[in-house]
């Protein structure tokens, strides 16, 4: 393996624990940051702020990647979470917090998508599996080291370092990528679009509306409006409509953001669904556990962050293991077993 598929490996994998640290390690600082603002009616918002735009972009940002090039795009997309970083820990209240996290998520929207395309282009085909594995590994890894990281920074130096601490793993990545990084060709014949004109702009007002109006509504059901009353149900309503004509613009745009067959194929659409209702499970987890810690048990942040340890190791393992074992065996041998424990 040459020096620059390991530096720009080593760059993306960077960018990817800093993206899934940022949902991991608020968890243990929270209960803190929400006791300094008086701010626990806002206490999910901090999580959703930055979930929702992430969800929300993550489709636009593959095409845009085919606009600009992954090597721009990511450049932009980093600054731009490091700005959205360095706000959060200047807040000086949940609202600001709440609003500096829906900025860093909407440049972190992109990341995960980059990561696969940057992937894609350095790694050969046989050995894509090998490369694909590092976005496992490094959110297993973020969710060992966030709660940790979050617990020990705010019972130490304050929570404000959670987030200034991406500043210099963010210099550190955009130097390694810019130096290793070569992009591959655009296409020019191949059907994928080469200008902001032609991106599928009505289809991805449709999805952003749909995941934003439908996150509201489990934010807001049982909490701020009752589950049953009409705020609750209209805002169900708009998902569901939003949903549908997001499906009826995709069936008929030339480019669609999401090619629907994909999700009629049986393996692929099953696994999809697999993995949405598997990562539910675990990012319930990794929020609710270390608040429980707290409020409940009476811990203190660190040690409510090492609560969450044992899951995460046993995480990181198998993601490694299960990716190997599946290249050899095929990966319905290696899932279905998983799945059931």
């Amino acid at each position: 393996m040459s020096r620059k598929v390991v530096g720009t490996t080593i760059a993306v994998a960077l960018m990817v624990l800093l993206f899934a640290l940022d949902l991991t390690v608020v968890a243990t600082a929270l209960p803190t940051i929400t006791s300094q603002f008086h701010g626990a009616a806002l206490y999910g918002w901090v999580f959703s702020a930055y979930a929702i735009p992430v969800t929300a972009t993550t489709l636009l940002y593959g095409r845009i990647a085919d606009i600009l090039g992954r090597r721009r795009l990511f450049v932009i997309v980093v600054l731009g979470f490091l700005g959205g970083s360095i706000l959060c820990g200047l807040s000086q209240s949940m609202v600001q917090l709440v609003i500096f996290r829906a900025a860093q998520g909407i440049f972190a929207g992109a990341i995960f998508p980059l990561a696969i395309g940057i992937i894609a282009d350095i790694y050969p085909l046989e050995r894509r599996a090998q490369g694909f594995s590092i976005v496992p590994t490094a959110f297993a890894l973020a969710a060992v080291l966030g709660p940790i990281a979050g617990g020990f920074l705010t019972d130490t130096v304050g929570w404000r370092w959670i987030f200034f601490l991406n500043i210099p793993v963010v210099v550190a990545a955009l130097t390694i990528f810019l130096t290793t990084y070569a992009p591959a060709m655009r296409a020019s014949s191949s059907g994928l679009p080469m200008g902001f004109g032609d991106l599928d702009f009505a289809g991805f007002g449709a999805f952003a509306t749909a995941v934003v109006v439908f996150l509201l509504a489990l934010s807001l059901g049982g909490h701020e409006v009752p589950w049953l009353s009409v705020p609750e149900l209209l805002l169900v309503c708009v998902a569901l409509a939003a949903g549908a004509l997001f499906v009826w613009i995709e069936r008929r745009a030339p480019l669609p953001l999401l090619p629907l067959r994909l999700l009629g194929h049986r393996g692929l659409g099953g696994a999809l669904l697999a993995i949405f209702l598997l990562s539910v499970i675990t990012n319930t987890m990794i929020v609710l556990i270390p608040s429980f810690a707290q409020g409940v048990l009476g811990l203190s942040a660190r040690s409510a962050g090492v609560v969450l340890i044992p899951m995460m190791l046993s995480w990181a393992l198998t993601a490694n293991v299960a990716v190997r074992m599946g290249q050899r065996r095929g990966f319905r041998t290696v899932a279905v077993p998983g799945v059931v424990a």
